[in-house]
C-alpha cells in the first residue's frame, strides 16, 4: 500500500481513457490545456499519466472521453464528462486530482 492510500475517500477503479486538463496560467492569464490518459478513477478523484507542469493546489477543468464499451457493451459512442478538480499530488510523471 502506498503512502497516499489512506487519503483516498473512495475505492479506485482502473480506467485508461483520454482526458483533457485545462487550467488558467496566472502569470499571463491564459488558458492552458494538456492531453493525458487516466490510470484510475473513483467517485472523488482521478489519477492521470503525463507530466503536466503544475503545482499542487492548481484548479483544473477535467474533460474525460469515455468510450461507452468501457461502461457497457455499446460501440462507436463516447460519453463526455466535464468535471472541476484540484491537483492534490504530482509525482513520477503522474498527477492526482480531487473532484470539486
Amino acid at each position: 500500500m502506498d503512502k497516499f492510500s489512506e487519503k483516498r475517500g473512495a475505492p479506485r477503479t482502473s480506467l485508461a481513457v483520454p482526458a483533457e486538463l485545462t487550467f488558467r496560467n496566472q502569470e499571463n492569464d491564459s488558458e492552458v490545456s494538456f492531453q493525458v490518459e487516466t490510470r484510475d478513477v473513483s467517485a472523488t478523484g482521478i489519477c492521470c499519466d503525463g507530466a503536466v507542469p503544475v503545482e499542487v493546489g492548481t484548479e483544473m477543468q477535467i474533460n474525460l472521453q469515455i468510450p461507452l464499451e468501457k461502461l457497457r457493451a455499446v460501440t462507436d459512442r463516447i460519453a463526455q464528462v466535464e468535471l472541476d478538480g484540484v491537483v492534490v499530488r504530482v509525482s513520477g510523471g503522474k498527477m492526482a486530482l480531487h473532484f470539486r
